[in-house]
């Protein structure tokens, strides 16, 4: 056998391979995916005695990632969402750099570790400065909120969710081509990065006020997604990542609105059922689309 020949058809795989091997995000996808359809069973009924007072656990710390005291357990809800956006993106960095290190290839994933971990940290600092304002106002004053200001407020919110959203992304997207930015794109990014994440942070305050659930840590999920896509080859993972943020942000606004089951009061596991079914469907065919193309391009290697 000529050894030219083999080492020829070899260079002639990498760059297969290599796209192979970046094309990761279907882990990230399914991960998420499951932690999502797997969240309402925290949701059940606190197993607190009947009288305790809830009060002082209505802004504990994490509560931002938590639900009313009547809709299931504040706390072990804020605890499952508060693990799953920070340990979520670890085990993703862990899972790229071992598939590199078996490929063979430098993955390119600080990206969206940095993005994850600051919108969390942003996110966890934002909420409780909300509540310090709100709370300097006249006693009442945020309580006594009528529904049209309230439903005016988180529309606000999300707007500006958007539009901090298509700010960083303008300035970031020349990361995605192997660009250096300057530093004015670092500050304009920086900029949207904090007008989304304090948006978010708005959107679960009105919903504390009203009071329903909240899916803050949805939207800190699409973030972290989002940057992703920047460092993954082809359109297929922004695109899902995209939509995955919008759906998100519309299950903050309504999917919380959605009863599950016929006649009577829908119990805390179905509401929360009922709002997070479609956000993890979302990422789970978008994760089970990564892992056919990848099947695909192996097919066409061989």
């Amino acid at each position: 056998m000529n050894p030219v020949i083999d080492i020829g058809a070899e260079e002639d795989r990498r760059p297969a391979q290599v796209v192979q091997d970046r094309s990761g995000y279907w882990f990230p996808m399914l991960l998420f995916g499951v932690l999502i359809l797997a969240a309402p069973m925290v949701y059940r009924p606190s197993p607190l005695p009947a009288g305790i007072d809830y009060s002082s656990l209505a802004f504990a710390p994490l509560q931002q990632f938590g639900t009313c005291a009547a809709l299931g357990d504040p706390m072990s809800v804020a605890l499952y969402w508060f693990c799953v956006v920070m340990f979520g993106p670890l085990v993703i960095l862990l899972w790229y750099h071992l598939r590199a290190r078996r490929a063979g290839v430098v993955p390119q994933t600080g990206w969206h570790l940095l993005y994850a971990l600051t919108s969390l940290a942003l996110y966890v600092v934002l909420y409780p400065l909300i509540e310090f304002v709100t709370l300097s106002l006249p006693r009442g004053t945020a309580a006594n909120l009528s529904p049209g200001t309230q439903h005016l407020a988180a529309w606000l919110s999300a707007c500006g969710f958007e539009i901090g959203l298509l700010i960083a992304a303008v300035a970031i997207v020349p990361r995605r081509f192997g660009r250096r930015m300057s530093s004015r794109r670092w500050a304009t990014g920086g900029f949207g990065l904090l007008l989304a994440i304090g948006s978010a942070a708005a959107i679960q305050f009105v919903a504390y006020l009203e009071p329903r659930n909240s899916y803050g840590a949805l939207l800190i999920i699409g973030i972290g997604l989002l940057a992703l896509s920047l460092v993954e080859p082809g359109r297929t993972c922004a695109v899902i990542a995209v939509v995955f943020t919008t759906v998100a942000l519309v299950t903050n606004l309504f999917g919380m609105r959605t009863p599950m089951g016929m006649g009577g009061r829908p119990s805390p596991v179905d509401t929360a059922m009922s709002s997070l079914l479609l956000p993890g469907l979302v990422l789970i065919v978008g994760g089970l689309i990564g892992v056919i193309g990848i099947v695909v391009a192996r097919r066409r290697v061989r």
